[in-house]
Formats: C-alpha cells, structure tokens, sequence
C-alpha cells in the first residue's frame, strides 16, 4: 500500500495516522465513518459511494453522502486530502444542507459582479405557471437578485447574495412548493429528463389501455339502458369498469394531484387544480354508485380524461426536448471566430476550428486579453474534443492553440483539431 504523502500529512494531527489513500481516495480507519471520519455504531448506517457500499456514522452523514451521489459529485471524496471532523454533519442536517460545504459548492457555484451565481436542474415543471410560480416564490427572499426557469430544457440560473441567502434554504424553498432542484451536470440532467419520459410513457401506456377497456364496459352499459339489462349484469360491469380504471386514476394520474396539492400548500392556484378536483369528484361519485347501486357512473370519462391530458403533455414534452436539442445543435455547429495574435503582437482573425495545435508560443499579450474578454462570456457553445461543453460569450478572444484558459464562466483548451 502506498505511504501517505505530505498534502495529507496534516490529517495526523487529528488521530488519523493510519489513513490511507487507495488510487486517489482517502480512507479512513476501520470502523469509522466514511464521510466525517469518526467512529461508526453497531449496526453502521450504510450509502452507496463509488460503487462500493460504505459505512457511515449517523443519519446525516448518509443523507449527506446520497445527497452528494445524487447530485454527481462523487468526485469530492476523489479531491479531498484528508478527512476532517469539520465533515461531520448534525444528524438533523437535511439531504440539502450539504451543498452550503465550500468542497460540494465550488463545483457548481461561481462568483460574478459580486454575487453567487448557480446553475440548476428542476424537475416536475409542466407549464408557464410552474416557472412563474418558482421565480415569484424566490423573488420573495432576502439576497435573490434574480431567477430564471427555463421551461423547455427544465433547467434555471438563480443569482443571490451568499452573504444573506445559503444555497441550501434556495433549494428548500424550491422543494416546499413540489418541484426538485439539483446542481446541474449534463450528465445527470439527461438521465434525469430520460426518466421523465420514461415514466410519461408508462403512465401513459397504463392509461390508454385502462380507458379502452372502461369505454368498453361503458358502451355495453349505455346499450344496457335500452335493452332490460338485468341488474346484477349492470353492476357486475361497474365494478369491472372501477377495477379497470382505478390504475388509471391512482397511477396515471398521479402527476395532476402532485402537482396540485403542492401549488394548494404554496398558496396557489395551477393548471392543475381544476383538473384535480374533477377526476377526484367523478371518481369517488361514480364509486358512490357502484357501491349503493344507484345514480351514474362515470369511470370511462374519468379514464379518458387522464389519457388525453397524459397524451397532450407527452407530446408537448418531446416537441420541447427536440427544439432545445436543435438549439444546441445549431449553436455547436456555428464556427467561432478568435483572434490570432502573432509574436510581435500582431491580430488575425481566424476561425478557431483551423488552428493548429502549438502553432503559437504562450506570451502574456493574449492571456491578458483571453482574461479581459473572460467577463463578457454568456451566450456561445464551443465543443472541444477535451473538456465537455461550456457556455463562453460570442465576443472575439485572444488565445494562443496549445494552451488552456480556465476561468468561472469558461475553458478553452486546444489540443486537437476540433
């Protein structure tokens, strides 16, 4: 096993000597908790961390330690030095009080103007209201300067004073109002819009197939009316119409009751509301019927209601998530103009694309310049064969090929032929 080096050597200070560092990661001593370091009760609690179960110290370490896995930041426990009581977390520390830790912040954090500026991933938004309802909600906190809900690609940018507001009491508040705020990474943003329509799609599945047997029923009924139905014939089909549609209605339409008792304990009013109150009051009235054996029922509506409200949002989704792709496409695609600066300070504009690698010596003129350009970055894409994509501004940069620029907002590093 490898020695400790020096950057941990400080961790025996605080009776860690025997720590060790496995391929970059640090361990602590047996039976002691992976995430804070101290010792662990019997029986351990327990998170998945780097494919490996680990043992934990308390409740609040292991909502910290998923809280971290979730999020895609398992690399913090790949960074840190050492580990340090500092990391040890109250066991009444909420799943969000993690990301207020310098470690977790930085990777998703920045400075600007003065201000914190966060990019995250929202799930659960469905319409205008929603964004609204999230902007109006955080625009009534101390330190927010402003919020903007990107209702197309389910992502939003919050910028507030640290000094007033924690990241973790933002991402409560978006949280009490029904909607999950993470850090964003492109990685899990995909996957986490990829189970969102998954889960559409199997609640809509559900719903078609529920609906075309409760309309069955439902016509063998409407028949029944004119034809001397028997009476046990007519209630044996209700009750096979409220076993059909009861999936529909308790799974299927899950999301419109979710997302109306959230804007209900927010004091509000969506889309979602109305909607609710009528599947709620025509099922259990249908329910009513079946039960007493008298008035209507009306299971086929409330099934094909459910299927046509899942229908139109189903395809409303997929047509945002293909323009926001085509968006990005075109954005990628677009070649970048830079300016070239020659040894004797000389500018050329040249597109980035073509420039060879080490083509130009690094010299302090254009790292000034790349540094000076570096606050107006906003609104371009650049795709490089090294680093994932970043958001820099369509602003000319000087830079030299060969070399990277690393700044809060942006990185260029040319290694290859992009």
């Amino acid at each position: 096993m490898s020695s400790i080096p020096s950057s941990v050597s400080s961790a025996t200070n605080h009776s860690y000597e025997d720590t060790s560092i496995i391929e970059g990661l640090v361990l602590p001593l047996a039976d002691h908790c992976f995430h804070c370091g101290d010792p662990v009760p019997q029986p351990p609690f327990h998170a998945e961390i780097l494919g490996q179960s680990r043992e934990m110290c308390c409740m609040g370490c292991q909502l910290a330690a998923q809280s971290i896995v979730e999020a895609g930041l398992e690399q913090y426990y790949l960074d840190r030095s050492e580990i340090n009581r500092t990391a040890s977390l109250p066991t009444q520390l909420t799943r969000l009080e993690v990301y207020d830790h310098d470690e977790i912040k930085s990777q998703f954090v920045y400075a600007q103007d003065g201000m914190s500026v966060a990019e995250l991933s929202v799930n659960n938004l469905r319409c205008a209201a929603c964004t609204w309802l999230i902007e109006s909600r955080l625009d009534e906190l101390e330190g927010i300067g402003k919020c903007q809900v990107n209702l197309t690609n389910q992502r939003m940018r919050v910028i507030w004073d640290e000094n007033k507001l924690p990241i973790s009491r933002i991402l409560a508040v978006i949280n009490e109002i029904g909607y999950e705020a993470k850090p964003y990474r492109q990685d899990t943003h995909e996957a986490m819009l990829a189970r969102h329509n998954n889960q559409m799609l199997l609640r809509l599945g559900i719903a078609a197939l529920g609906s075309m047997q409760a309309m069955m029923y439902a016509v063998a009924l409407y028949f029944g009316e004119y034809s001397d139905m028997l009476i046990f014939q007519r209630d044996f089909l209700r009750w096979v119409s409220l076993f059909v549609s009861t999936p529909v209605f308790f799974y299927a339409g899950i999301p419109f009751f979710t997302s109306a008792w959230s804007a209900i304990r927010a004091r509000q009013v969506n889309m979602d509301v109305p909607v609710s109150l009528a599947l709620i009051i025509t099922f259990f009235a249908s329910l009513y019927a079946t039960i007493t054996g008298q008035g209507e029922t009306y299971y086929d509506s409330v099934s094909m209601f459910i299927f046509f409200l899942l229908a139109g949002r189903y395809i409303e989704h997929n047509a945002r998530l293909k323009a926001a792709t085509m968006a990005n496409d075109l954005v990628v695609v677009e070649p970048v103009l830079v300016q070239k600066v020659a040894e004797n300070k000389s500018a050329a504009e040249h597109i980035l694309q073509l420039l060879k690698e080490n083509e130009y010596q690094q010299n302090e003129a254009i790292e000034d310049e790349a540094q000076k350009a570096s606050d107006a970055l906003k609104s371009c894409l650049i795709l490089c064969s090294v680093w994932t994509p970043m958001f820099i501004s369509s602003h000319h940069v000087s830079l030299k090929t060969g070399s990277s620029h690393a700044t809060n907002r942006m990185r260029y590093h040319k290694q290859k032929t992009i």
